[in-house]
Protein backbone atom coordinates (compact mmCIF):
# COMPACT_ATOMS: atom_id res chain seq x y z
CA UNK A 1 0.00 0.00 0.00
CA UNK A 2 1.07 3.50 -1.61
CA UNK A 3 1.40 6.36 1.45
CA UNK A 4 -0.99 7.82 -0.15
CA UNK A 5 -3.73 5.25 -0.04
CA UNK A 6 -2.93 5.12 3.34
CA UNK A 7 -4.01 8.50 4.50
CA UNK A 8 -6.82 9.01 1.92
CA UNK A 9 -8.67 5.58 1.61
CA UNK A 10 -8.89 4.25 -2.16
CA UNK A 11 -12.73 4.03 -1.77
CA UNK A 12 -12.42 7.94 -1.90
CA UNK A 13 -13.41 9.44 -5.23
CA UNK A 14 -9.62 10.52 -6.67
CA UNK A 15 -10.54 14.38 -6.74
CA UNK A 16 -11.01 13.87 -2.75
CA UNK A 17 -7.49 12.05 -2.26
CA UNK A 18 -6.04 15.16 -3.20
CA UNK A 19 -8.20 17.54 -2.84
CA UNK A 20 -8.93 17.07 0.84
CA UNK A 21 -5.63 17.54 2.62
CA UNK A 22 -5.12 20.70 -0.35
CA UNK A 23 -8.91 22.18 1.43
CA UNK A 24 -6.96 21.08 4.67
CA UNK A 25 -3.79 23.27 3.55
CA UNK A 26 -6.25 26.52 2.43
CA UNK A 27 -8.08 26.22 5.66
CA UNK A 28 -4.79 27.12 8.28
CA UNK A 29 -3.01 29.54 5.75
CA UNK A 30 -6.11 31.11 4.36
CA UNK A 31 -8.93 30.63 7.02
CA UNK A 32 -5.70 31.27 10.09
CA UNK A 33 -2.71 32.61 8.71
CA UNK A 34 -4.23 35.16 6.01
CA UNK A 35 -7.82 35.92 7.71
CA UNK A 36 -7.31 35.52 11.18
CA UNK A 37 -5.82 38.20 11.62
CA UNK A 38 -8.68 40.38 11.28
CA UNK A 39 -10.55 38.44 13.05
CA UNK A 40 -8.42 39.47 16.20
CA UNK A 41 -8.05 43.05 15.31
CA UNK A 42 -10.37 44.81 17.82
CA UNK A 43 -7.84 42.88 20.58
CA UNK A 44 -5.02 43.68 18.37
CA UNK A 45 -5.83 47.57 18.74
CA UNK A 46 -6.42 47.24 22.26
CA UNK A 47 -3.42 45.59 23.45
CA UNK A 48 -0.72 46.77 21.23
CA UNK A 49 -2.45 50.26 21.40
CA UNK A 50 -2.37 50.64 17.27
CA UNK A 51 -4.43 52.71 14.91
CA UNK A 52 -6.38 50.91 12.34
CA UNK A 53 -4.00 52.53 9.86
CA UNK A 54 -0.49 50.80 11.68
CA UNK A 55 -2.21 47.62 12.12
CA UNK A 56 -3.58 47.99 8.66
CA UNK A 57 0.05 48.37 7.73
CA UNK A 58 0.87 45.33 8.62
CA UNK A 59 -1.43 43.49 7.05
CA UNK A 60 -0.18 44.96 3.69
CA UNK A 61 3.26 43.73 4.72
CA UNK A 62 2.14 39.94 4.99
CA UNK A 63 0.55 40.30 1.37
CA UNK A 64 4.18 42.15 -0.10
CA UNK A 65 5.85 39.03 1.16
CA UNK A 66 3.46 36.57 -0.44
CA UNK A 67 4.21 38.49 -3.68
CA UNK A 68 7.90 37.73 -3.14
CA UNK A 69 7.14 33.94 -2.68
CA UNK A 70 4.54 33.91 -5.83
CA UNK A 71 7.45 35.00 -8.56
CA UNK A 72 9.75 32.38 -6.27
CA UNK A 73 7.19 29.35 -6.98
CA UNK A 74 6.50 30.43 -10.77
CA UNK A 75 10.28 29.72 -11.35
CA UNK A 76 9.82 26.46 -9.58
CA UNK A 77 6.94 24.98 -11.83
CA UNK A 78 8.16 22.23 -13.59
CA UNK A 79 11.49 22.25 -12.05
CA UNK A 80 10.77 20.74 -8.46
CA UNK A 81 7.56 18.48 -7.13
CA UNK A 82 4.57 20.60 -6.48
CA UNK A 83 5.19 19.13 -2.84
CA UNK A 84 8.21 21.11 -1.92
CA UNK A 85 6.72 24.87 -2.14
CA UNK A 86 3.63 23.22 -0.75
CA UNK A 87 5.98 22.15 2.39
CA UNK A 88 7.68 25.47 2.47
CA UNK A 89 4.62 27.00 2.76
CA UNK A 90 3.10 25.31 5.98
CA UNK A 91 6.56 25.36 7.44
CA UNK A 92 6.52 29.23 7.05
CA UNK A 93 2.83 29.20 8.60
CA UNK A 94 3.43 27.34 11.56
CA UNK A 95 6.48 29.48 12.54
CA UNK A 96 4.99 32.09 11.38
CA UNK A 97 1.57 32.06 13.73
CA UNK A 98 3.94 30.35 16.52
CA UNK A 99 5.64 33.74 16.30
CA UNK A 100 2.25 35.58 16.00
CA UNK A 101 0.81 33.65 19.27
CA UNK A 102 3.85 34.65 21.48
CA UNK A 103 4.40 38.59 20.30
CA UNK A 104 4.89 41.15 22.58
CA UNK A 105 5.11 43.95 20.26
CA UNK A 106 3.53 45.32 17.11
CA UNK A 107 7.50 44.87 15.54
CA UNK A 108 7.20 41.07 16.79
CA UNK A 109 3.57 40.69 15.82
CA UNK A 110 4.73 42.37 11.94
CA UNK A 111 7.59 39.33 11.45
CA UNK A 112 5.06 37.18 12.51
CA UNK A 113 2.22 37.93 10.49
CA UNK A 114 4.76 38.53 7.28
CA UNK A 115 5.93 34.92 7.69
CA UNK A 116 2.70 33.65 7.79
CA UNK A 117 1.61 35.62 4.86
CA UNK A 118 3.89 33.93 2.84
CA UNK A 119 2.31 30.83 2.87
CA UNK A 120 -0.51 31.47 0.64
CA UNK A 121 1.57 32.03 -1.96
CA UNK A 122 3.83 28.95 -1.17
CA UNK A 123 0.64 25.98 -1.70
CA UNK A 124 -1.68 28.02 -3.58
CA UNK A 125 -0.57 27.64 -7.32
CA UNK A 126 1.45 24.70 -6.76
CA UNK A 127 -2.14 22.88 -5.88
CA UNK A 128 -2.93 23.39 -9.51
CA UNK A 129 -0.09 21.00 -10.30
CA UNK A 130 -0.68 18.39 -7.80
CA UNK A 131 -4.62 18.41 -9.36
CA UNK A 132 -3.25 18.50 -12.83
CA UNK A 133 -1.22 15.36 -11.92
CA UNK A 134 -3.22 13.34 -9.65
CA UNK A 135 -6.78 13.32 -11.04
CA UNK A 136 -8.36 13.00 -14.00
CA UNK A 137 -9.13 15.35 -16.26
CA UNK A 138 -13.56 15.15 -15.86
CA UNK A 139 -12.08 15.68 -11.49
CA UNK A 140 -10.11 18.35 -11.80
CA UNK A 141 -12.72 21.23 -11.45
CA UNK A 142 -14.55 19.46 -8.23
CA UNK A 143 -10.62 18.71 -6.76
CA UNK A 144 -9.47 22.65 -7.50
CA UNK A 145 -13.49 23.80 -5.42
CA UNK A 146 -12.53 21.53 -2.88
CA UNK A 147 -8.79 22.97 -2.38
CA UNK A 148 -10.26 26.36 -2.91
CA UNK A 149 -12.75 26.21 -0.73
CA UNK A 150 -10.25 25.36 2.28
CA UNK A 151 -10.33 28.94 3.57
CA UNK A 152 -14.15 28.91 4.21
CA UNK A 153 -13.63 25.76 6.61
CA UNK A 154 -11.14 27.58 8.20
CA UNK A 155 -13.08 30.78 8.70
CA UNK A 156 -15.97 28.49 10.02
CA UNK A 157 -13.83 27.16 12.60
CA UNK A 158 -12.15 30.22 13.72
CA UNK A 159 -14.98 32.00 15.02
CA UNK A 160 -15.97 29.13 17.46
CA UNK A 161 -11.88 29.07 18.50
CA UNK A 162 -12.22 32.54 19.58
CA UNK A 163 -15.69 31.75 21.54
CA UNK A 164 -14.02 28.61 23.12
CA UNK A 165 -11.18 30.78 24.66
CA UNK A 166 -11.08 33.55 26.81
CA UNK A 167 -11.60 37.30 25.24
CA UNK A 168 -7.95 37.77 26.13
CA UNK A 169 -6.88 34.02 24.68
CA UNK A 170 -6.38 35.33 21.11
CA UNK A 171 -2.55 33.93 21.81
CA UNK A 172 -3.74 30.11 22.44
CA UNK A 173 -6.08 30.47 19.52
CA UNK A 174 -2.61 31.20 17.12
CA UNK A 175 -0.60 28.33 19.11
CA UNK A 176 -3.22 25.79 17.68
CA UNK A 177 -3.36 27.15 14.53
CA UNK A 178 0.48 26.71 14.00
CA UNK A 179 0.20 23.17 15.65
CA UNK A 180 -2.43 21.80 12.64
CA UNK A 181 -0.23 23.55 10.01
CA UNK A 182 2.88 21.31 11.28
CA UNK A 183 0.52 18.19 10.80
CA UNK A 184 -1.02 19.13 7.64
CA UNK A 185 1.96 20.09 6.37
CA UNK A 186 3.55 16.52 7.21
CA UNK A 187 0.41 14.76 5.74
CA UNK A 188 1.31 16.79 2.29
CA UNK A 189 4.83 15.60 2.11
CA UNK A 190 3.62 12.16 2.21
CA UNK A 191 0.47 12.32 -0.22
CA UNK A 192 1.66 14.74 -2.97
CA UNK A 193 2.77 13.65 -6.19
CA UNK A 194 7.19 13.54 -5.84
CA UNK A 195 8.07 14.57 -9.60
CA UNK A 196 7.84 17.43 -11.24
CA UNK A 197 4.50 18.24 -12.72
CA UNK A 198 4.72 17.14 -16.55
CA UNK A 199 4.65 19.03 -19.66
CA UNK A 200 1.31 19.72 -21.25
CA UNK A 201 1.84 17.06 -23.71
CA UNK A 202 2.47 14.01 -21.38
CA UNK A 203 6.47 14.80 -22.04
CA UNK A 204 9.40 15.62 -19.66
CA UNK A 205 8.58 18.38 -16.71
CA UNK A 206 8.20 21.80 -18.31
CA UNK A 207 10.68 24.27 -17.63
CA UNK A 208 8.51 27.20 -17.48
CA UNK A 209 8.67 29.70 -14.63
CA UNK A 210 5.80 32.21 -14.00
CA UNK A 211 5.81 35.54 -16.42
CA UNK A 212 3.92 38.86 -15.31
CA UNK A 213 3.13 39.05 -18.82
CA UNK A 214 2.97 36.48 -21.68
CA UNK A 215 5.58 35.63 -23.92
CA UNK A 216 6.94 35.00 -27.23
CA UNK A 217 7.68 31.96 -26.12
CA UNK A 218 4.10 30.98 -26.37
CA UNK A 219 3.77 30.82 -29.53
CA UNK A 220 5.80 28.52 -31.86
CA UNK A 221 7.62 31.29 -34.12
CA UNK A 222 10.28 33.39 -33.48
CA UNK A 223 10.06 37.09 -33.99
CA UNK A 224 9.69 38.01 -37.37
CA UNK A 225 9.34 34.74 -38.81
CA UNK A 226 6.59 33.60 -40.61
CA UNK A 227 3.66 30.64 -39.45
CA UNK A 228 4.69 27.27 -40.30
CA UNK A 229 1.91 25.80 -42.70
CA UNK A 230 1.01 23.75 -39.86
CA UNK A 231 0.05 26.34 -37.66
CA UNK A 232 -1.94 28.08 -40.14
CA UNK A 233 -5.86 28.24 -39.84
CA UNK A 234 -8.23 29.42 -42.27
CA UNK A 235 -9.69 31.79 -39.95
CA UNK A 236 -7.33 32.90 -37.45
CA UNK A 237 -8.58 34.12 -33.56
CA UNK A 238 -8.36 37.61 -33.59
CA UNK A 239 -6.23 37.38 -30.02
CA UNK A 240 -3.49 35.72 -31.87
CA UNK A 241 -3.38 38.25 -34.62
CA UNK A 242 -3.03 41.06 -31.93
CA UNK A 243 -0.26 39.08 -29.90
CA UNK A 244 1.44 38.14 -33.38
CA UNK A 245 1.13 42.44 -34.19
CA UNK A 246 2.76 43.12 -30.80
CA UNK A 247 5.46 40.44 -31.19
CA UNK A 248 6.98 41.78 -34.20
CA UNK A 249 7.17 44.82 -32.63
CA UNK A 250 9.65 43.70 -30.18
CA UNK A 251 6.60 43.99 -27.27
CA UNK A 252 4.67 41.43 -25.55
CA UNK A 253 1.36 42.01 -24.17
CA UNK A 254 -1.83 40.92 -22.19
CA UNK A 255 -4.10 39.44 -24.66
CA UNK A 256 -7.90 40.91 -23.90
CA UNK A 257 -9.02 37.62 -22.25
CA UNK A 258 -5.73 37.42 -19.42
CA UNK A 259 -6.39 40.99 -19.44
CA UNK A 260 -9.85 41.15 -17.90
CA UNK A 261 -8.90 37.87 -15.63
CA UNK A 262 -6.07 40.08 -14.14
CA UNK A 263 -8.00 43.58 -13.45
CA UNK A 264 -10.42 40.93 -11.46
CA UNK A 265 -7.86 39.11 -9.75
CA UNK A 266 -6.38 42.83 -8.59
CA UNK A 267 -10.03 43.87 -7.60
CA UNK A 268 -10.94 41.57 -5.89
CA UNK A 269 -8.08 41.15 -4.13
CA UNK A 270 -8.30 44.82 -2.98
CA UNK A 271 -11.50 44.69 -2.09
CA UNK A 272 -11.34 41.46 -0.22
CA UNK A 273 -8.41 42.09 1.63
CA UNK A 274 -10.23 45.07 3.19
CA UNK A 275 -13.08 43.53 4.02
CA UNK A 276 -11.51 40.99 6.01
CA UNK A 277 -9.42 43.28 7.75
CA UNK A 278 -11.97 46.01 8.59
CA UNK A 279 -15.26 43.92 9.02
CA UNK A 280 -14.56 43.62 12.73
CA UNK A 281 -14.10 46.81 13.13
CA UNK A 282 -16.96 47.86 11.48
CA UNK A 283 -19.69 45.16 13.18
CA UNK A 284 -18.10 46.07 16.64
CA UNK A 285 -20.01 49.21 16.56
CA UNK A 286 -23.22 46.89 15.78
CA UNK A 287 -25.78 47.64 18.34
CA UNK A 288 -28.60 44.89 19.57
CA UNK A 289 -26.19 41.43 18.72
CA UNK A 290 -26.71 39.48 21.53
CA UNK A 291 -23.33 37.57 22.17
CA UNK A 292 -21.04 37.48 24.76
CA UNK A 293 -17.96 37.63 22.91
CA UNK A 294 -18.59 40.37 21.09
CA UNK A 295 -19.91 40.41 17.27
CA UNK A 296 -17.23 39.47 15.25
CA UNK A 297 -16.58 35.57 16.15
CA UNK A 298 -20.30 35.09 15.34
CA UNK A 299 -19.54 37.24 12.38
CA UNK A 300 -16.83 34.88 11.09
CA UNK A 301 -18.49 31.90 11.43
CA UNK A 302 -21.64 33.15 9.49
CA UNK A 303 -19.45 34.02 6.58
CA UNK A 304 -17.47 30.66 7.15
CA UNK A 305 -21.03 28.72 6.77
CA UNK A 306 -22.15 30.63 3.91
CA UNK A 307 -18.83 30.35 2.07
CA UNK A 308 -19.84 26.58 1.70
CA UNK A 309 -21.16 27.27 -1.35
CA UNK A 310 -17.86 27.52 -2.64
CA UNK A 311 -17.14 23.99 -2.52
CA UNK A 312 -19.96 24.38 -5.49
CA UNK A 313 -18.32 26.67 -7.60
CA UNK A 314 -17.82 23.85 -10.29
CA UNK A 315 -21.02 22.67 -10.62
CA UNK A 316 -22.18 26.06 -10.69
CA UNK A 317 -20.13 26.80 -13.79
CA UNK A 318 -21.29 23.80 -15.47
CA UNK A 319 -24.72 24.28 -15.13
CA UNK A 320 -25.15 28.76 -15.44
CA UNK A 321 -21.26 29.40 -17.14
CA UNK A 322 -18.65 31.47 -16.01
CA UNK A 323 -19.64 34.20 -16.77
CA UNK A 324 -23.11 34.32 -14.60
CA UNK A 325 -21.33 32.99 -11.91
CA UNK A 326 -19.21 35.60 -12.01
CA UNK A 327 -21.65 38.51 -12.13
CA UNK A 328 -23.48 37.31 -9.25
CA UNK A 329 -20.19 36.62 -6.84
CA UNK A 330 -19.59 40.22 -7.23
CA UNK A 331 -22.71 41.06 -6.71
CA UNK A 332 -23.23 39.51 -3.52
CA UNK A 333 -19.89 40.83 -2.08
CA UNK A 334 -21.30 44.58 -3.02
CA UNK A 335 -24.00 43.59 -1.10
CA UNK A 336 -22.65 42.81 2.07
CA UNK A 337 -20.48 45.62 1.81
CA UNK A 338 -23.72 47.96 1.30
CA UNK A 339 -25.23 46.34 4.57
CA UNK A 340 -22.11 47.15 6.86
CA UNK A 341 -21.82 50.82 5.35
CA UNK A 342 -25.49 51.54 6.91
CA UNK A 343 -26.06 53.72 9.27
CA UNK A 344 -27.51 52.39 12.58
CA UNK A 345 -27.35 48.70 11.06
CA UNK A 346 -29.55 45.64 12.92
CA UNK A 347 -29.15 42.62 13.62
CA UNK A 348 -30.84 41.80 9.72
CA UNK A 349 -27.69 43.74 8.04
CA UNK A 350 -25.23 41.94 10.93
CA UNK A 351 -26.64 38.37 9.34
CA UNK A 352 -27.32 39.57 5.77
CA UNK A 353 -23.60 40.91 5.11
CA UNK A 354 -21.70 37.67 7.06
CA UNK A 355 -24.20 35.42 4.46
CA UNK A 356 -23.67 37.64 1.22
CA UNK A 357 -20.29 38.00 1.39
CA UNK A 358 -19.09 34.60 2.96
CA UNK A 359 -21.13 33.57 -0.50
CA UNK A 360 -20.11 36.01 -2.97
CA UNK A 361 -16.41 36.09 -2.05
CA UNK A 362 -15.72 32.38 -1.65
CA UNK A 363 -17.53 31.42 -4.78
CA UNK A 364 -15.40 34.36 -6.64
CA UNK A 365 -11.81 33.26 -5.35
CA UNK A 366 -12.89 29.31 -6.12
CA UNK A 367 -14.04 31.39 -9.24
CA UNK A 368 -10.35 32.51 -10.43
CA UNK A 369 -8.57 29.21 -10.58
CA UNK A 370 -11.05 27.68 -12.74
CA UNK A 371 -11.04 30.86 -15.16
CA UNK A 372 -7.00 31.05 -15.35
CA UNK A 373 -6.96 27.49 -15.74
CA UNK A 374 -9.41 27.44 -18.90
CA UNK A 375 -7.18 30.77 -19.97
CA UNK A 376 -3.83 28.97 -19.23
CA UNK A 377 -4.54 25.37 -19.67
CA UNK A 378 -1.49 24.62 -20.73
CA UNK A 379 0.59 25.74 -17.76
CA UNK A 380 -2.00 26.05 -15.14
CA UNK A 381 1.02 26.90 -12.31
CA UNK A 382 2.81 29.35 -14.43
CA UNK A 383 -0.35 31.20 -15.49
CA UNK A 384 -1.91 30.93 -11.82
CA UNK A 385 0.72 32.35 -10.21
CA UNK A 386 0.62 35.33 -12.48
CA UNK A 387 -2.94 35.68 -11.52
CA UNK A 388 -1.79 35.50 -7.49
CA UNK A 389 0.69 38.20 -7.99
CA UNK A 390 -1.82 40.61 -9.52
CA UNK A 391 -4.46 39.89 -6.84
CA UNK A 392 -1.45 40.15 -4.34
CA UNK A 393 -1.06 43.86 -5.36
CA UNK A 394 -4.47 44.44 -5.17
CA UNK A 395 -4.52 42.90 -1.53
CA UNK A 396 -1.17 45.12 0.06
CA UNK A 397 -2.97 47.89 -1.58
CA UNK A 398 -6.82 47.22 -0.30
CA UNK A 399 -5.79 47.50 3.69
CA UNK A 400 -3.10 50.31 3.26
CA UNK A 401 -5.52 52.60 1.73
CA UNK A 402 -8.29 51.89 4.34
CA UNK A 403 -6.79 51.79 7.73
CA UNK A 404 -6.17 55.66 7.62
CA UNK A 405 -9.43 56.12 6.27
CA UNK A 406 -11.24 53.92 8.89
CA UNK A 407 -9.15 56.48 11.72
CA UNK A 408 -10.05 59.66 10.05
CA UNK A 409 -13.74 59.36 9.17
CA UNK A 410 -14.73 56.07 10.57
CA UNK A 411 -15.78 52.78 8.28
CA UNK A 412 -18.87 53.54 6.55
CA UNK A 413 -17.13 55.74 3.57
CA UNK A 414 -14.61 52.63 3.16
CA UNK A 415 -17.42 49.99 2.88
CA UNK A 416 -19.51 51.89 0.79
CA UNK A 417 -16.08 52.29 -2.03
CA UNK A 418 -15.53 48.50 -1.59
CA UNK A 419 -19.10 48.09 -2.64
CA UNK A 420 -18.72 50.23 -5.64
CA UNK A 421 -15.24 48.49 -6.58
CA UNK A 422 -16.93 45.19 -6.83
CA UNK A 423 -19.95 46.48 -8.82
CA UNK A 424 -17.12 47.91 -11.46
CA UNK A 425 -15.16 44.34 -11.45
CA UNK A 426 -18.68 42.82 -12.93
CA UNK A 427 -17.68 44.86 -16.10
CA UNK A 428 -14.50 42.93 -16.45
CA UNK A 429 -16.63 39.58 -16.93
CA UNK A 430 -15.16 36.37 -19.09
CA UNK A 431 -16.02 37.01 -22.52
CA UNK A 432 -17.11 33.52 -24.58
CA UNK A 433 -13.68 33.83 -26.33
CA UNK A 434 -11.57 34.17 -23.18
CA UNK A 435 -12.24 30.34 -22.48
CA UNK A 436 -11.40 29.12 -26.21
CA UNK A 437 -8.11 31.42 -26.40
CA UNK A 438 -5.38 29.36 -25.71
CA UNK A 439 -6.91 26.05 -27.38
CA UNK A 440 -6.85 28.29 -30.40
CA UNK A 441 -3.09 29.23 -30.10
CA UNK A 442 -0.68 27.04 -30.61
Amino acid sequence: MTQLEALTPRQLPRAWRVGLPGLLTLAVTYGYGRYGYGLFLPQLRREFRGSAGLLGTIVSIGYLTELIVVVVVGRLSGRVAPRVPIVIGGLFAASGMALMASATSAGMLAVGVALAGTAPGWVWAPYSDAIDAGTRKSSRAQAISMVSSGTTFGVLVAGPAVVLVAPSGWRLVWAGAAAVALAVTVWNRLVLPPVPHPGPTGGPPRRQGARLLPQRGHLPQLRGARLSRRHRTPHAHPYRRERERAQRGGVSWPTPARARLLLAAFSSGAVGAAYWAYASVAVSEFPGVPTTFGPTPLFWTMIGAAGVLGVLTGTLVTCWGLRAVFATAQALVAASCLLLALPGPGWFAYVGAAALFGAGFMIGGTLLPLWSERVDSRSPTAGFSTVVVVMTLGSALGPALSGPIIDAVGPEPVFTSLAVAAVATMMVYPRTGDLAENRRET
